[in-house]
């Protein structure tokens, strides 16, 4: 996937962070964490939740989180390998990711827990419950999909050995219906996460056929091709094909397996912002890696009161801009002004050198009419700057 704002792999960490503007390798976030979940016990329940689950594994040590999917659950440590979690209430059915955070790193074993009730009334366990499947599938409430469409200005291209400051990327997966989505695990608005992990519902994608397209009315069709994975990228995208506070509309001609279809409204674009501050860090050249402090992070921008959200994400390089060191995410409402608790530097030196993305995010949904499923959509429209961590 293309640089995005859900399933970033930041431009810095995949090209190389280079206060001179090198060439410089690609990230290093260290060795694995000692930590794991090996099996569960059992591996799927109802959705009204309240089933007893034993998690083994390992690194089970100090404070200790777990999830399903996107929802955390309380959890009760019986030993460094071995944990009891409770399934919480789901309303769709589907499988999920399982996470565990400790003292010692984190871990996700993926497509882990099915929640279903298909022993409940004869429902099939691809075909939903008897009160709402539908004979096509049934997958009213589940997710089969994300569409995206970024818009990042970068301030320092020649830092992140590029060759142009504008991004403009087109993407899309299609996939099985799940019960989790592409945003779960994102931080609420007014909040901040250290080193998120970025859990996805899948990572096993549908071929729906060569080209699926984004288009605009008339005046802007985006030819997303497919790739060796199955998901679909644009390619050679200009200012043009981002048209700001714009619904784009889905059109897969092929379908592969599902037939050809057409979703209205799958993206609605964000709106422009026209001033950022502090626009030091989006300097080119001599003048960039401004010092940011990390004891006030603070960010404006307008105009404000889009009713969509603002993020700050902040990735952390050490002073050579050779090792990813870690990442600030910050996700904030759309009042004109954010600032970064000093609290999330706390792991980062001075002189760090730091990658910053500000962008106005926009999340909006739409019905797969294959089988009622939901496709989500994700829109970003910021810039892409440098900074050195200061006191």
């Amino acid at each position: 996937m293309p640089l995005s704002p859900i399933l970033l792999l930041a431009a810095c960490g995949t090209v190389g962070l280079d206060p001179k503007a090198g060439d410089g390798g690609a990230g290093d976030t260290g060795a694995a964490a000692p930590v794991r979940i090996d099996a569960l016990d059992p591996d799927a329940a109802p959705l009204a939740g309240g089933t007893e689950v034993l998690v083994r594994g390992a690194g089970f040590e100090g404070e200790v989180a777990f999830w399903f999917g996107g929802t955390e659950v309380e959890v009760t440590v019986l030993g460094d390998d071995e944990l009891a979690v409770t399934t919480p209430e789901v309303h769709a059915e589907g499988t999920v990711d399982v996470r565990v955070r400790s003292d010692l790193g984190e871990a996700t074993l993926a497509d882990a827990f099915t929640f279903t009730d298909a022993a409940g009334d004869g429902g099939a366990g691809d075909g939903g419950s008897g009160d709402g499947g539908s004979g096509d599938g049934g997958a009213e409430g589940l997710v089969s999909g994300l569409v995206e469409l970024d818009y990042i200005a970068v301030g320092c291209p020649s830092c992140f050995g590029l060759t142009t400051n504008l991004l403009v990327d087109g993407s899309a997966v299609f996939h099985a219906p799940t019960a989790t989505g592409w945003a779960d695990w994102m931080p609420p608005a007014g909040s901040c996460a250290v080193d998120p992990a970025r859990t996805t519902p899948t990572s096993s994608f549908e071929d729906v056929g060569g080209h699926v397209y984004l288009e605009m009315g008339s005046s802007v069709s985006i030819d997303l091709q497919r790739q060796g994975d199955a998901s679909y990228l644009s390619s050679g995208l200009g200012s043009d094909d981002y048209v700001k506070n714009a619904a784009y509309d889905l059109s897969v001609p092929d379908g592969g397996d599902l037939g050809p279809f057409a979703t209205e409204g799958v993206i609605q674009t964000a709106t422009s912002i026209t001033s950022l501050e502090p626009i030091a860090l989006f300097a080119d050249g001599s003048g960039a890696f401004s010092p940011l402090s990390a004891s006030a992070a603070s960010f404006s921008w307008a105009p404000s009161g889009t009713g969509l959200d603002m993020v700050i994400d902040i990735v952390v390089f050490n002073a050579a801009g050779t090792t990813q060191k870690g990442e600030i995410f910050c996700v904030s409402d759309d009042t004109g002004s954010a600032t970064v608790p000093a609290s999330a530097f706390s792991s980062f030196a001075s002189g760090d050198l730091a990658a910053v993305y500000v962008y106005r995010y926009g999340y909006s949904t739409a019905t797969n009419p294959v089988d009622g499923s939901t496709i989500e959509g994700a829109t970003a429209f910021g810039a892409l700057g440098t900074a050195t961590l200061r006191p």
